[in-house]
């Protein structure tokens, strides 16, 4: 055992708090709930922010979709119902939305999945068996550290299984999976195009703590009527030297998708929007004709 802290703990009541310990964590409430700035926040994730989004026949998310070794969506049961892949992550949205629309009357049932989608086994957000930071915090070996992946994270290399996903989502096989989340540790020869070019890990790199890990400054991931184009940075080390030695940013760029036919704005989802909202006002035009 490392960093032991245990003396205030009383081995017979383990999760009784001391008074100064319980006027802490009060106050990080008063912090957590009075905060203008977190709220703001919150405020614009819930608004504009979903757990996955459809666009262009692509498709994006941030972890994972929980699998089984097999390749099968892992269901999470709710009221003895089996909820999995799309059908799971929409029931965790709804609950997240339902969440933060009423605050004030916050059911277990809210909470739960807030903690659920934090560290729970099912969670798109998670996607891992357990969380380990107990572990790393306590125990020296390192073998107790290591967190075992969903099934996901292996299977997204096969092709045929991340067109299942694309399905699963009502997009053709010819769409993409954008994915985050994970660095993609380029120093260890990993690449973030997977599945022959059906997936892409766009994630880790950009924060400095992570550039030992990667070995890079991240990724960007360019989208026009060409194709798609795949940008890593180099990091940036120092202003001042930068300035001195006149170095920059370095970017690598790789065609990931190049078209045949470029794609026209009417192709596009926004494209077809407003196409489908020209329609609508000719309509009334035609129904209501101007004096």
């Amino acid at each position: 055992m490392i960093n032991g802290c245990f003396q205030l703990v009383d081995p017979d009541d383990p999760y009784r708090l001391t008074a100064e310990e319980h006027e802490v964590l009060q106050d990080l409430l008063r912090q957590f709930q009075r905060s203008p700035r977190l709220a703001a926040h919150m405020r614009f994730l819930v608004e504009h922010g979903t757990l996955y989004q459809r666009f262009n026949d692509n498709l994006l998310y941030h972890g994972c979709l929980p699998c089984r070794e097999n390749g099968d969506f892992l269901a999470f049961t709710f009221q003895q119902q089996p909820l999995a892949g799309k059908a799971l992550m929409d029931f965790f949205q709804q609950c997240l939305q339902e969440s933060f629309a009423q605050p004030e009357n916050q059911t277990d049932l809210a909470t739960d999945m807030i903690w659920y989608l934090w560290c729970g086994e099912g969670s798109s957000l998670f996607g891992k068996k357990a969380m380990k930071t107990f572990e790393r915090y306590f125990i020296a070996d390192r073998n107790t550290h290591k967190e075992q992946k969903n099934a996901y994270y292996s299977l997204r290399e096969n092709e045929d299984f991340c067109c299942r996903i694309l399905a699963a989502f009502g997009l053709p096989p010819t769409g993409h999976i954008i994915n985050g989340h994970t660095p993609v540790k380029v120093r260890k020869g990993e690449t973030p195009i997977k599945a022959n070019g059906r997936l892409l890990v766009i994630d880790g790199g950009l924060s400095r703590s992570y550039q030992s890990v990667t070995g890079i400054a991240g990724y960007t991931l360019l989208s026009n009527s060409f194709g798609m184009t795949l940008a890593a940075h180099q990091p940036f080390t120092d202003r001042q030297q930068a300035i001195q030695q006149r170095r920059d940013i370095v970017t690598q760029k790789k065609i990931v998708v190049r078209q045949t036919e470029r794609t026209t704005v009417g192709q596009t989802d926004i494209g077809k929007r407003l196409q489908q909202e020209s329609r609508v006002l000719f309509e009334e035009l035609k129904n209501h004709p101007i004096p």
